[in-house]
């Protein structure tokens, strides 16, 4: 892989992250009353009881509904889709896990050529 990095910089990246010995972690944290907690489930109860605390819970009285953008005959619903394990897995075993998804670029327009 080290001969490759001049050439190729997808290699290049692959070598530094695998030369890196950094390893994130959470903690230890502060307990409510000082106390210092490392236990992994411990932490992360403190940390859901703080974030909950925080955020307040959101009114969905008030949200719109969501503009229809199909433009295809009621026919070309799709009502009957058919997902086997099988098929899911082949679907799972060809993901690349260094690779992420990129913006879709495309619009519904795209799609609504008649």
């Amino acid at each position: 892989m080290k001969d490759n990095i001049k050439k190729d910089t997808k290699s290049f990246y692959a070598y530094v992250r695998s030369q890196s010995k950094t390893k994130v972690k959470v903690g230890p944290l502060i307990g409510e009353f000082g106390s210092t907690i490392t236990d992994s489930k411990e932490m992360a109860e403190v940390l859901n009881n703080y974030f909950s605390s925080v955020y307040m819970q959101e009114d969905t009285s008030s949200i719109p509904e969501p503009e229809q953008i199909f433009c295809g005959r009621d026919s070309d619903f799709l009502t009957h889709i058919t997902i086997d394990s099988d098929t899911v897995k082949k679907k799972l075993e060809a993901v690349r896990p260094d690779k992420t998804p990129g913006p879709d670029q495309s619009s519904h327009q795209d799609y609504c050529r008649n």
